[in-house]
C-alpha cells in the first residue's frame, strides 16, 4: 500500500523518547489496578460520575466527616459488643438492665445511632474526572 510505504519512510523517534518495556509494564500494571479500584467502587455504590461536580474543599470535608465516623465507630466496638449481641438474641433480661442502668451505654447507642441514620443509606456521587486524580483525595 502506498500510505505504508510512506511511513515507512518517515523518521523514527529518538530511543531516550521512547519508554523501556519495564516502564510500559509498570504504567499498565498502574493501570490495571486503578480500573480494577474504580470497578471495586463503583460496585459497591460509588458514582464516579460525580466526582467533578465536588470542588476540593467540599471532598476534603466530606472525607473529614467520614474519617470522623469511622473513629467514632472504632471507638464503640469492644469485647462487650460479642457479649451484647449474644445477650440481644437470646432475649436476655440483662438487656434491659444494661440499657435502662448504663448511661454510657445509652450514649454511645445514641451516637451510633446517629452515624448510622446519617451514613445509612446515603449515596455518594463522584462527577466524571481521570480516576487516577480522584482516588488520592478519596483515600486521604
Amino acid at each position: 500500500m502506498p500510505s505504508d510505504a510512506a511511513s515507512a519512510l518517515l523518521g523514527l523517534p529518538e530511543a531516550q523518547w521512547l519508554p523501556t518495556a519495564a516502564d510500559l509494564a509498570a504504567r499498565f500494571e498502574r493501570l490495571d489496578r486503578l480500573r480494577d479500584e474504580v470497578t471495586s467502587r463503583e460496585s459497591g455504590g460509588l458514582h464516579v460520575e460525580a466526582v467533578d461536580a465536588l470542588d476540593r474543599d467540599t471532598c476534603r470535608r466530606l472525607a473529614d466527616e467520614a474519617r470522623d465516623a469511622a473513629r467514632t465507630l472504632d471507638a464503640l466496638q469492644g469485647p462487650w459488643e460479642t457479649q451484647l449481641a449474644s445477650e440481644i438474641l437470646g432475649r436476655s433480661p440483662v438487656v434491659d438492665y444494661t440499657i435502662q442502668q448504663n448511661g454510657t451505654v445509652l450514649a454511645k447507642l445514641a451516637e451510633a445511632s446517629a452515624i448510622q441514620q446519617k451514613l445509612a443509606g446515603h449515596e455518594i456521587s463522584v462527577p466524571d474526572s481521570d480516576p487516577a486524580v480522584q482516588i488520592g483525595p478519596l483515600q486521604a
